[in-house]
């Protein structure tokens, strides 16, 4: 961490006014304590993300210049950090982002989009309304305080989004589809559920119906395993047997690749940058080598994890 964190104070104090001091300067902008200062100066505390955004917009500093290797060289990425007026349009702005960057691969290349999911796929529950919901629940705590504003009930969604959805999804339709799902694919869903539902924000009968929809999710995707098909168009569908830390989408086409890392939702990390995405295209190999192909093939271990599964969502339903 030290390495980055110096790097960012680095950027940060050649570009102060004269005369200004860096605790100074960070304890106004960031309304932290000068100890709390010093403490970031000194790289004993992380600077939050949000803390980082507030800097380089102050300063006008480019944040593809904050991400660098361990050896000091720079790798070019975007952070893309998403920031609207209610739930849904951020939600939407998310999926017009990504939206982008699949559009920018020719569709007369052959090109391939690998999906490394630590947690359920967002694509495979697009129809599930609870479970959208949900998402902009977690969404609404990330980008705000410890207690959401909006409840459950209160989140609607809008054609708008149902539209934009629609469009990633036809997007997707020209690459070739990956996805490889982590061993603990229901757990960071199912925490987020008791939790919502500790502070109510979700009640018994929302908790029933995301419930329910996640049991309709593993259907969708024993579906899928079987065919190998997801809404008339060919997916190769991988189990991982490695934790996935962290959840990726990683392009491929002829000449161009792009790595997006999923931070906190709906926020991200976008790399154009070819080291950067050598990088990622080995720990994709690794993920792959450790990982079996379910769809259509490999009966026994597809249903072994599936049971799995839904034995975890039974013991959260019967409690």
């Amino acid at each position: 961490m030290s390495v980055y964190q110096k790097h960012l104070l680095t950027i940060v104090s050649e570009q102060l006014p004269e005369g200004v001091k860096l605790v100074d300067f960070l304890s106004d902008l960031v309304h932290l304590s000068k100890e709390a200062c010093y403490r970031r100066i000194r790289c004993e505390v992380e600077f939050t993300l949000s803390e980082v955004v507030l800097i380089a917009k102050a300063l006008n500093i480019n944040l593809t210049s904050l991400v660098i290797r361990e050896g000091g060289e720079k790798v070019t990425c975007n952070l893309r950090v998403v920031e609207e007026d209610t739930l849904v349009n951020s939600y939407i702005k998310k999926l017009e982002a990504d939206l982008n960057v699949l559009e920018g691969f020719d569709s007369k290349s052959q090109h391939s989009i690998h999906f490394v999911c630590k947690n359920l796929p967002e694509l495979f529950y697009f129809s599930s309304e609870g479970l959208i919901k949900l998402r902009l629940l977690k969404m609404q705590l990330n980008q705000g305080g410890v207690k959401p504003q909006q409840t459950f009930n209160q989140i609607v969604l809008t054609s708008f989004l149902k539209k934009a959805q629609d469009q990633y999804w036809k997007a997707l339709t020209d690459f070739k589809l990956i996805v490889y799902l982590g061993p603990d694919l229901l757990m960071s869903i199912l925490q987020d559920i008791e939790f919502f539902t500790k502070i109510n924000l979700l009640t018994s009968e929302n908790r029933l119906l995301l419930l329910q929809e996640l049991k309709e999710t593993l259907g969708l995707i024993s579906e899928i395993g079987n065919t190998g098909m997801f809404r008339n168009k060919e997916i190769n569908l991988y189990i991982s047997h490695i934790i996935i830390e962290l959840s990726q989408t990683y392009l491929k086409s002829e000449g161009l690749e792009t790595t997006i890392l999923e931070l906190e939702f709906p926020n991200s990390l976008l790399s154009f940058d070819a080291s950067f995405n050598a990088a990622q295209s080995h720990q994709l190999s690794v993920v792959k080598r450790t990982s079996t192909l379910i769809s259509q093939s490999a009966e026994v271990e597809k249903i072994a994890y599936l049971n799995r599964q839904r034995t975890i969502l039974n013991d959260i339903k019967s409690n």
